[in-house]
């Protein structure tokens, strides 16, 4: 999930909402900007 934001996807879909939000949040802490 964290790779298809990174390439710039605009909807993910995921089976676990609460992991993948805390994913995209230290992605976006780290390097990313969504």
């Amino acid at each position: 999930a964290v790779m298809a934001a990174a390439r710039g996807a605009s909807v993910i879909r995921v089976h676990d909402v609460a992991e993948t939000a805390d994913a995209l949040a230290v992605w976006q802490a780290t390097e990313g900007e969504l």
